[in-house]
């Protein structure tokens, strides 16, 4: 019932926004759909964008450690005074070129350094991450549209014995071998099925209009070219790849960055030492000769209010908590492996069970027609058989696409999409 609302809920967003433009003809199989929404999706830009930022900050943390020049002019007014035999200047000009250098701080500067690259490592496992979530809310939709294409269709044919068995009891009411009540049983039943496909047309056309937000461009329908599940390999082979997922790795390299962040912080107790020079093109008074000179800085700080202290305690703080997140990311990934295969399991055998006996309450409605004819079983009898047939044929329809869908997930489990190469 929650599926359903938000589908409605985004079928009707979407139709609100008018940002999908033109309509796909030719009904998409899920690998173009899931093509189409990668170009479109905002969510995959905006994580692209924040790899991009991540980047710009490594650049900002490696120009600490690279030499900075420029050049410098001043031009420095005072009052002498009024005394003529003074030395001041009333103006005081000066310029030249100026470098510095950071010659030791600690190496904080290079473990802040790694610990960026590991933040943009995390940024780049996010967008894997985000386009495996991606895939999972198109395939989700898309096999939703697929099962109320079958459903329809099984409908229509139901509909069809429907009319014929209508016409046939007309025929027979004419000649006196029926009553007239038998022709209004079938044609409830009838009615009953023109308003179970309206519905799955409702349906539908909901579901499109949420795969139609996610790609971009109006679908007209869906077609199923996934293969049919099979049976999975051993669940310690999907086990063993679950290192690998993006969201692990993710979380892995926000793990190490942090603890070269707090290292980096530790460090910030480590004396400095730069190197400042100058070159001067402009210069006048006593200091008029003197082309250049150089400054070696030692900077050792004892006590800034306790404001290094609180640095490497936040840090340190912050590189625990992400041990933890990594720890609870490793569960989860292995809990959800486990539960999604278990439902492939499930569904591969109630395929194979609801085909039996859809193919059973198929041949068992034939013979009750038949035996209607000789008169040894009555027209409600013959309904309850065509219900039995249609609910055991849409239950194996639906449950074959769950099968799929299933599998899919499955596969996104363990951070790769349908058709890579473990």
């Amino acid at each position: 019932m929650k599926f359903w609302v938000l589908v409605v809920f985004l079928g009707i967003t979407s139709l609100m926004a008018g940002e999908i433009p033109s309509e796909s003809t030719a009904p998409l199989t899920l690998s173009q759909c899931y093509a189409l929404a990668l170009e479109r999706s905002e969510t995959i830009g905006l994580t692209q964008e924040d790899v991009a930022l991540a980047e710009a900050q490594y650049e900002q943390v490696r120009a600490a450690v690279l030499p900075q020049a420029g050049f410098l002019f001043t031009d420095k007014f005072q009052d002498i005074g009024g005394s003529s035999g003074s030395s001041l200047r009333r103006e005081t000009p000066q310029a030249g070129f100026y470098g510095h250098q950071l010659l030791f701080a600690g190496f904080r500067e290079f473990a802040a350094m790694k610990g960026q690259k590991h933040q943009i490592q995390s940024r780049a496992r996010d967008v894997d991450q985000a386009r495996l979530l991606l895939y999972e809310d198109v395939a989700r939709v898309f096999f939703t549209v697929a099962a109320n294409d079958l459903e329809i269709k099984s409908l229509e044919t139901l509909i069809r014995l429907s009319q014929d068995r209508v016409g046939e009891l007309r025929k027979r009411v004419a000649v006196g071998r029926s009553r007239d009540s038998e022709i209004l049983s079938t044609e409830s039943q009838w009615a009953n099925l023109e308003a179970r496909r309206q519905a799955a047309q409702g349906y539908r056309a909901s579901a499109l209009e949420v795969l139609s937000f996610l790609i971009g461009q109006r679908v007209s329908g869906v077609q199923d070219d996934f293969p049919e599940t099979v049976l999975p390999p051993p669940l310690e082979r999907y086990l063993s790849q679950t290192p690998s997922r993006p969201d692990v790795q993710s979380v892995l390299s926000q793990r190490e960055s942090r603890r070269q962040f707090s290292l980096a912080a530790r460090r910030s107790y480590w004396p400095t030492l730069n190197l400042d020079g100058n070159y001067y093109t402009q210069r006048v008074g006593a200091n008029e000769s003197v082309d250049w000179d150089l400054f070696l800085v030692l900077d050792v700080p004892f006590y800034k209010g306790g404001e290094t202290q609180a640095d490497a305690r936040t840090a340190k703080s912050l590189e625990r908590s992400v041990a933890l997140r990594w720890s609870q990311v490793q569960r989860t990934a292995e809990r959800e492996v486990r539960e999604r295969y278990q439902n492939v399991l499930s569904y591969v055998a109630q395929v194979e069970k609801l085909e039996r006996s859809a193919s059973l309450a198929q041949k068992n409605y034939e013979m009750q027609r038949r035996e209607y004819t000789m008169g040894l079983v009555s027209n409600l009898e013959v309904l309850a058989a065509l219900n039995t047939w249609q609910e055991a044929s849409s239950a194996w329809e639906r449950t074959r696409l769950q099968s799929k869908n299933a599998a899919v997930l499955l596969e996104l489990a363990v951070g790769r999409t349908p058709g890579e190469n473990p």
